[in-house]
């Protein structure tokens, strides 16, 4: 890992006394940031602004020339939604949740991607029903009486997922945590909901 200097570029001169001005990197270790500080859930994300890949930090050594070993594992299973069709989705707040999904695909902890998905579904299935001010559970159960198998299955993995974010409720029902596969799921199954209702295509 390396960071840039505070100035860039710097001035630099060679053994033989020419002078050259060159962006500067150094070394920097993460060591602090993931072991002393107990960090967990770690990511990087590697190329530009715009088009990058999500990576989990999953192991981190020190080898015996002193330098840091780093093990990272792809996160691409967590996908990203599908392509909203023209027209499909007529409201803002739901255009906003879908938005905040994307945006804690790669950053956020498995708690709020679920909790994230559960707003977006609430909000694409509050649409789809008409039912714009009921919760998710309620929603489910008048999905029961549409021809929608695959969307009702899919809305009902998130809606049970959405308990394991609550720490009463974990302890309540002695639930296992949340993790990133389950955060995973939760992501296809909305893009799941979205294609069924006809509002999106993978």
């Amino acid at each position: 890992m390396y960071q840039a200097g505070d100035s860039q570029p710097r001035q630099w001169r060679d053994e033989l006394g020419a002078e050259c001005r060159a962006d500067t990197y150094y070394h920097h270790s993460i060591w602090w940031t993931l072991q002393e500080k107990r960090r967990e859930n770690v990511y990087l994300l590697m190329g530009d602004r715009e088009r990058f890949t999500a990576w989990r930090i999953i192991d981190l050594e020190v080898i015996a020339s002193g330098e840091e070993l780093i093990t990272i594992k792809s996160i691409r299973s967590f996908g990203m939604l599908p392509r909203m069709i023209d027209g499909g989705i007529t409201s803002k707040s739901i255009s906003d949740a879908l938005s905040t999904v994307e945006d804690d695909i790669h950053i956020a902890s498995p708690e709020s991607i679920v909790d994230r998905c559960r707003d977006a579904a609430s909000a694409v299935l509050g649409q789809y029903l008409n039912m714009p001010t009921k919760d998710l559970g309620e929603l489910v159960r008048f999905l029961e009486k549409e021809p929608k198998r695959i969307a009702l299955s899919a809305a009902r993995i998130i809606k049970d997922f959405h308990p394991r974010v609550k720490p009463n409720e974990k302890v309540k029902h002695d639930l296992r945590p949340l993790t990133e596969e389950d955060a995973a799921l939760s992501v296809s199954c909305l893009g799941t909901v979205l294609v069924e209702l006809g509002l999106a295509e993978w």
